[in-house]
């Protein structure tokens, strides 16, 4: 698993230290209910400029606090930021398919409109490109779709 999270997080060799990095981002995440989909992808364009990182949690300290930690640690990386951008931005989906997408897929597709099956088709068959007609499906699931369940469309 290290090493899978070491590939998400943009780092080309596994460290001793990349466990306690983990623990804390992870630690992180949850207390800011942060989108994981959305921070990894954020995060495959970071530069040491944060802006992007920060709008994801209310509370900036334990964002910076973790991106004080990763900062040091790609200070080890041997790879150019182009190169461990790259590797990310192809390790780190831009899409997930959710609940949320499919049930509307489904309700519009009941009423004979297929667009939008269609339409998260093609984003389940290539999740890491860059989708600009689709990119509302690239963020956080609305609140009104939060603890919406699927239908059974059977």
């Amino acid at each position: 698993i290290l090493h899978l999270m070491d590939k998400k997080l943009g780092l080309d060799k596994l460290e001793s230290k990349d466990g306690e990095l983990l623990t804390h981002l992870f630690g992180m995440m949850q207390g800011l209910t942060i989108d994981y989909t959305l921070f990894f992808r954020t995060l495959s364009y970071y530069n040491g400029e944060r802006t992007a990182l920060l709008k994801l949690g209310l509370y900036h300290k334990p964002m910076n606090d973790w991106l004080d930690a990763y900062d040091k640690r790609l200070e080890s990386n041997t790879s150019t930021v182009k190169e461990r951008q790259e590797k990310m931005l192809n390790t780190n989906p831009k899409y997930v398919l959710k609940n949320y997408m499919l049930q509307e897929a489904i309700d519009v597709a009941e009423q004979g409109d297929f667009t939008l099956v269609d339409a998260l088709f093609k984003i389940a068959q290539n999740p890491y490109d860059e989708h600009e007609a689709y990119e509302r499906w690239a963020g956080v699931t609305p609140d009104e779709f939060k603890n919406k369940k699927l239908s059974c469309s059977s």
